[in-house]
């Protein structure tokens, strides 16, 4: 009895186990035909699936490197390369150990550029400043002036800056394909358009309108539209010595080759230069050094700000670059004169290398706009060098009282963000010893 109910248990274990092998088996197969299926699907899904149409090629009218975008805070629209200078569209040039005026104004203040283009003889990019963005209208200005002034064609590049009041407001890529033909009839004579630009009657003056003008911003988008290794940030009314950007080229590309900087000088050293004014009487600009010294001796030139804010240029230091003794022979060269610390609140302008700190967009209209870019690059740990024999003119005295209403206004509030500004470098550059 006992035997028969252990050959019972015997096979009653044995037929379980051939049931669970069994239902194993199946759920395989199954799952095998399953995943078999669900392949097959995929697959005839991938070969039924159509192939996304093919653009059609369109004929552009306008500049190649044309781009439409917003900045950073979203309230304006930036069209960088509205126009690009013949040389950018031929790419004739690869920009190394060369420099780009940057510079920024409003429609009316764009006559300023036919000097700048013929002093400077290199790369210039201009960002414009429009309430309305008014393209057929500004491209018809700037179309004037290439065809009147062949430096202006050559050599620069202009981008456009509006705000974005409402959505109406956005220019889109349709509204730029209007025929843009350099060689149609202009409206104005030569001989005219300089004043004719700066009576223009569908634009304002800088600081002119009751949109607040966003000079950072306009920095920003001009230093952005440069391709060369080093810029010049200046204003639009202002012109540089003649020949200096020959001079600096050779001056940088001399010293790498003799080694006669340190390793970590071409980073650290931005070259200053002294900058003036001279009266709107005097007919000549003064090309060179020598001739500036000579005006400065007759009162026709003066260093820039003597009468507005002398402490933002005094340490320039201006007594020891009039006496520095410079060889005739070498007049023409350019050199470092002597090292200035940085001081609160000097301002100077100078050539850098593109890689240094922009400029906050948060300032607009008057004060403070330049010297926090200039702090910045204090406490970012670059030196400041004066350079001997070149200059930058401001065209008219400044004197106070010839500012926009609401000068005084503007300054107060950007003095409080300036504060602001401040604070924050402690914790952008935390390792850093230098404080404005």
């Amino acid at each position: 009895m006992a035997l028969f109910r252990l050959v019972r248990q015997h096979c009653t274990t044995t037929r379980l186990i051939v049931v669970l092998v069994t239902s194993i088996i199946l759920l395989q197969l199954v799952h095998l035909f399953l995943l078999s299926l669900v392949e097959s699907r995929a697959e005839q899904n991938k070969v039924q699936k159509p192939k996304p149409p093919t653009p059609p090629k369109r004929t552009l009218r306008r500049p190649s490197r044309l781009s439409l975008g917003l900045d950073t805070s979203g309230n304006y629209q930036v069209l960088r390369f509205l126009v690009s200078s013949d040389t950018i569209a031929k790419k004739a040039t690869n920009g190394k150990d060369d420099v780009t005026v940057v510079t920024q104004c409003s429609v009316s203040n764009l006559h300023h550029v036919q000097t700048l283009a013929e002093r400077w003889v290199g790369p210039i990019s201009v960002a414009i400043f429009s309430p309305k963005p008014k393209i057929k209208s500004i491209y018809l200005v700037i179309l004037h002036l290439r065809k009147c002034f062949p430096a202006i064609r050559e050599y620069v590049s202009f981008h456009l800056v509006h705000p974005l009041g409402e959505v109406k407001d956005a220019v889109r890529p349709e509204s730029l394909d209007f025929t843009r033909d350099d060689n149609m009839a202009l409206e104005v004579p030569c001989n005219e358009v300089l004043e004719w630009i700066q009576n223009f009657q569908n634009f304002n003056k800088n600081y002119g309108d009751d949109v607040p003008y966003p000079n950072n911003l306009l920095r920003n988008v001009a230093w952005q539209g440069s391709s060369t290794d080093y810029v010049f940030v200046i204003d639009i009314d202002m012109v540089p010595s003649t020949e200096l950007r020959q001079q600096f080229t050779e001056f940088i590309v001399l010293k790498k080759q003799t080694m006669q900087w340190d390793m970590e000088e071409p980073q650290n050293l931005v070259y200053v230069l002294p900058a003036f004014e001279i009266g709107s009487d005097v007919s000549n600009l003064p090309m060179y050094r020598t001739e500036v010294k000579a005006l400065w001796d007759t009162g026709d030139v003066r260093p820039f700000y003597q009468e507005i804010c002398w402490k933002c240029q005094k340490h320039t230091d201006y007594t020891q670059w009039r006496e520095l003794n410079v060889p005739a022979v070498t007049d023409r060269k350019l050199n470092i004169a002597f090292e200035v610390e940085w001081t609160d609140p000097w301002e100077p302008f100078f050539i850098a290398n593109r890689n240094i700190p922009k400029y906050d967009e948060r300032f607009k209209q008057y004060g403070f706009n330049r010297i926090s870019q200039v702090c910045e690059v204090h406490v970012a740990g670059y030196n400041f060098a004066i350079v001997d024999n070149a200059f930058v003119l401001h065209k008219g005295f400044k004197n106070p009282g010839g500012f926009h209403e609401q000068k005084d206004k503007d300054n107060d509030k950007n003095r409080i963000l300036f504060r602001l500004f401040k604070e924050e470098l402690h914790t952008k550059y935390p390792d850093s010893l230098r404080r404005c």
